[in-house]
């Protein structure tokens, strides 16, 4: 395993270390490493077009997590975007480094969903997309949006990229994970 670069269908456990693709974040003036899983995507389906990767909280250590606002889960609060977007620090590049395994969660925490003063559901490109997506196979543990692997949290299978969630026994999406 430690010539291959650990990626999100890889199995890992706590405490060891793996080989894991790293991003360098710059905002001109400071540098650091992030550990990043997935492809370089955009999201317009959802209202966010800029290009971008997501953070791998299994493999951050408390440096990266204050910059990307992490919690003690890996859970992120934004994804790491490239130069042209208005995020301070910008992916420069790419290196692959060792990394200790920290967790097993990962993920960004999808914005809530938003009701009016009379309480109905307020139109969002994201709600309207986790909509859309629901119903959908994950058969495999491959989250329809993108293929990728799906973790088992307390019983179900959560998206690590945008939080989909199904239940292990039937692999079909049935909204997300707030």
């Amino acid at each position: 395993m430690k010539n291959k670069v650990v990626d999100e269908n890889t199995e890992v456990e706590v405490g060891k270390y793996y080989l894991v693709k790293c991003a360098i974040m710059s905002d001109g003036k400071r540098e650091f490493l992030m550990p990043v899983f997935g492809e370089v995507h955009n999201d317009k389906q959802f209202g966010f077009p800029h290009k971008h990767i997501h953070a791998d909280g299994r493999f951050a250590g408390t440096k990266e997590m204050n910059e990307v606002y992490m919690d003690n889960e890996g859970k992120t609060n934004h994804v790491l975007t490239f130069p042209g977007s208005s995020s301070p620090f910008t992916v420069q590049g790419f290196v692959n480094k060792m990394r200790k395994c920290k967790r097993l969660t990962t993920g960004i925490k999808p914005p809530r969903r938003h009701t009016n003063a009379f309480g109905d559901p307020m139109e969002s490109p994201f709600n309207d997309w986790v909509d859309s997506m629901k119903g959908k196979s994950c058969k495999g543990k491959k989250c329809p949006h993108l293929g990728t692997k799906m973790f088992e949290e307390n019983g179900i299978l959560v998206c690590p990229l945008h939080n989909l969630i199904s239940d292990e026994k039937h692999e079909t999406i049935v909204g997300v994970k707030y």
